[in-house]
């Protein structure tokens, strides 16, 4: 009777230690993939139009296209690892327009320091400064509003294709 409750417990324990390295290799393909994802955020932020750029866009078309090619081939890769492993891919939980317009929120805060009564902090204001401000600001308003306005119609759409 030992020997059968001490093999029962050998196979719980190998059970439990699958369990583990399953999660292990989880977490670890999780991190690779968010890795990815910078790897793909460089290349489009390298590229795009931002007037405070972090990174240079020294990559020609090839190069690019080579590396967006690898990314592919190591998420296909690990979504093998997983299978293998019995782990399912998880569903994305935070949908693309609900990230969107929270970022579009935290837009719309840093548009109202820019206001001439949030500048005091860092000295007199000239009058024709603080006009220029809050010409400024009243654009990057309009602009917040017309961009909440589209994410409403988009997500308004989207609601009703599911």
């Amino acid at each position: 009777m030992s020997d059968e409750r001490t093999e029962v417990q050998r196979v719980e324990k190998r059970r439990r230690a699958e369990r583990v390295s399953g999660a292990q290799a989880a977490g670890d393909c999780q991190y690779i993939d968010k890795l990815l994802g910078d790897i793909e955020s460089i290349l489009n932020y390298s590229e795009s139009k931002t007037a405070f750029p972090r990174y240079s866009a020294e990559l020609s078309p090839e190069q690019r296209r080579s590396i967006e090619q690898y990314v592919a081939r190591l998420r296909e890769q690990i979504l093998r690892v997983l299978d293998a492993q019995g782990i399912a891919a998880q569903q994305a939980p935070i949908p693309a327009l609900h990230a969107i317009t929270v970022a579009l929120d935290a837009i719309g805060i840093e548009i109202e320091e820019l206001m001439p009564e949030h500048m005091r902090g860092y000295g007199d204001l000239p009058e024709a400064a603080a006009k220029e401000l809050n010409g400024i600001v009243e654009q990057l308003r309009g602009l917040t509003t017309e961009f909440e306005g589209y994410l409403r119609q988009a997500k308004l759409k989207s609601t009703k294709q599911v």
